[in-house]
């Protein structure tokens, strides 16, 4: 631990390469975290569009915050929800145990 940190504090130090090398790698990070950002305002773009066209919220990646494998998230690559709409003449409790979609 205490090498580690010494390591840090001794940045300035290290050789050229390593410190460019170093450099990579974190804007590598802050673009994939950027990304994922990104890919999360789009799926929330794109479920409010299916909320108002469809009858069921469709979710691109549903299992993207999900502790899942890879393979679990792209192969499960929509989902959908049901959206339920009711009109104002009918109380919520109604609409709730029917599931009419109205």
């Amino acid at each position: 631990m205490v090498l580690i940190m010494l390591a840090g504090v001794m940045f300035p130090l290290w050789p050229v390469k390593l410190r460019i090398g170093v450099w990579y790698l974190s804007i590598l990070a802050l673009g994939l975290l950027g990304a994922l950002i990104v890919l999360a305002v789009v799926r929330l773009i794109f479920w409010c569009g299916t909320v108002v066209v469809c009858k069921k919220a469709i979710w691109m990646f549903p299992n993207l915050f999900e502790d899942v494998g890879f393979v679990s998230l792209v192969f499960n690559l929509l989902g959908s929800v049901p959206v339920f709409r009711c009109s104002m003449n009918r109380s919520w409790e109604y609409c709730l145990e029917m599931g009419n979609e109205e």
